[in-house]
Formats: C-alpha cells, sequence, structure tokens
C-alpha cells in the first residue's frame, strides 16, 4: 500500500490494517481512491484516501463499505502490521448479524469493484 514514484527502486512498505477490530478484513483493501481535500479537511482531517470492499456473500456487509484513512498520520511509511485510524463513511451490516442495515435490493450474489470520489461544480460524492 505504500511505496516511492521511482517503479525501478519502489521500497514498498506495509501491510497494516485498517480501523479496529470491528472492521472486517472483508471490508476493506479491494478499491482506494483520493478524498478531495476540501471535503477531508471537514470531515476527516488527515485522512484523504479511501478504501473499501464490497464482495458477494454478505461477509463484510450486506452493501459497499467506504472508509477515509491517512496512513502518512502513523508514521513515513508507518510500522508493519499496525491498524491505522479510519474513519468509517459507508458501511451495511453484516449477514452474520441479525436483522443488521441492508442495502436496498441487495443479493448475495452483489460484488462490486472499483470506487471514485465525484465531483460537479459545488457537489460531489
Amino acid at each position: 500500500m505504500w511505496c516511492e514514484l521511482n517503479l525501478s527502486n519502489p521500497e514498498t512498505a506495509g501491510p497494516w490494517w485498517a480501523g479496529d477490530l470491528s472492521i472486517s478484513i472483508y471490508s476493506v483493501n479491494d478499491y482506494m481512491f483520493e478524498i478531495p481535500g476540501d471535503w477531508a479537511a471537514s470531515n476527516t482531517p488527515g485522512k484523504l484516501l479511501a478504501t473499501g470492499r464490497f464482495r458477494d456473500g454478505g461477509w463484510p456487509g450486506q452493501g459497499p463499505s467506504l472508509y477515509a484513512i491517512g496512513p502518512w498520520n502513523d508514521g513515513n511509511p508507518p510500522a508493519l502490521y499496525i491498524r491505522l485510524d479510519a474513519t468509517t463513511l459507508l458501511h451495511y451490516g453484516s449477514s452474520y448479524t441479525p436483522g443488521g442495515h441492508t442495502m436496498n435490493n441487495y443479493h448475495h450474489s452483489d460484488e462490486w469493484s472499483g470506487g471514485t470520489w465525484l465531483t460537479s461544480k459545488d457537489k460531489s460524492a
């Protein structure tokens, strides 16, 4: 998850965990993208990366997940295997949790990959 820009000598670092023990490994590690600086400054100070996952089966959640992280806040690079502070932006209940929050029209075979932050004029999502 961390490398230098010189790809002939990338000096990779990691891995790390995102958030506390309540965040499943199945809820992160699929997509990652930049959070706009102005939005992050107001809502997730110091956390400019979004990470999440939506895989089939409902283990991580019955809908997509999204967390804001800032690995550089824990070192340059952070130490191996530490838990990075994470802010939950979107999360649905697991299929193992009866009565958990479920995305409308969710089905266990649903699976998405990839993500991006959309901005148009004065609106973003």
